[in-house]
């Protein structure tokens, strides 16, 4: 008769889960919300100590399966555009960590003959089967997207208090700026921004200086807002801008940065929602 520890089960998976998830974010070029993912590696925990209950079998079937590791990315990416992206590599990413966790156990003389989702390996052969999972996904989705190759990273915007995450692209042809006070601009798209502006995000679209007319009414924008010009392939125009109260970008402080607003989407499949 096996004896299983629901504790070490519970602590084991949850590790395995919480790096699996944490993995298939970098590869995906998600935000990583560690709080978030966490929480559903927590729940990839529990679902593994539900799993080798007597009363519980049916948590073995495949759309069970399924379901539990769809919760868990909801729970991990819910907040993310690319939420399809990121689950497709999170299964990736768990099958090819379960495969290689699979074939070093056997090269390594143990038997898992008849398990299911209770492995008594040693530390060892998990760190090793997961670094070798996380090298060889990551390799393949580099050298596949382009994306995975650019410089993404999560810009934090405050103003008045309330706080805007999203995804931005380190642009280095950018040479945006403010022609009076010769400040770099960081571009973003103007929905991202909404937590900044309650419902007069609603009304922001249309001719640049309508949405500084709209903005003027925003009291924490009093004596902030003004029009960049810009000049691109489509042509010229104007961006309706404001300076923050603070802006970091990949968890370090930015001074001396404007945010502009545009109404386009800077990625086809969502990956970055700005530029700077």
């Amino acid at each position: 008769m096996e004896i299983i520890y629901i504790d070490q089960l519970f602590l084991i998976n949850f590790i395995i889960d919480y790096f699996t998830l944490l993995c298939a974010g970098k590869v995906a070029s998600a935000v990583i919300r560690r709080i978030p993912i966490a929480l559903a590696a927590a729940l990839g925990g529990m679902y593994a100590c539900v799993c080798v209950l007597p009363a519980w079998g049916f948590a073995l079937h495949p759309v069970v399966k399924l379901a539990a590791g769809g919760l868990m990315c909801l729970i991990a990416f819910g907040k993310e555009r690319q939420l399809l992206r990121c689950s497709a590599v999170f299964f990736l990413v768990s099958a090819g960590f379960g495969g290689l966790v699979w074939a070093v156990s056997m090269f390594g003389g143990y038997d898992l003959s008849g398990k299911t989702i209770y492995l008594p390996l040693n530390w060892k052969v998990l760190v090793l089967s997961f670094a070798a999972a996380y090298v060889l996904i990551s390799v393949l989705f580099r050298r596949f997207d382009s994306v995975a190759r650019q410089e993404i990273s999560t810009a934090k915007v405050s103003l008045g208090g309330k706080t805007a995450e999203f995804s931005v692209l380190r642009d280095t042809g950018n040479s945006l700026f403010d022609p009076i006070s010769n400040e770099s601009v960081m571009v973003c798209q103007q929905e991202v921004l909404a937590p900044l502006f309650s419902d007069t995000q609603k009304g922001l679209s249309g001719d640049a200086a309508e949405v500084i007319e709209l903005l003027s009414h925003v009291p924490e924008l009093a004596g902030k807002l003004r029009l960049i010009p810009y000049s691109s392939v489509g042509g010229t125009g104007m961006l309706p801008a404001f300076r923050p109260d603070s802006l970091s970008i990949g968890g370090k402080a930015v001074s001396g940065t404007v945010v502009a607003m545009a109404d386009a989407a800077f990625s086809t499949y969502g990956e970055y929602q700005g530029i700077y």
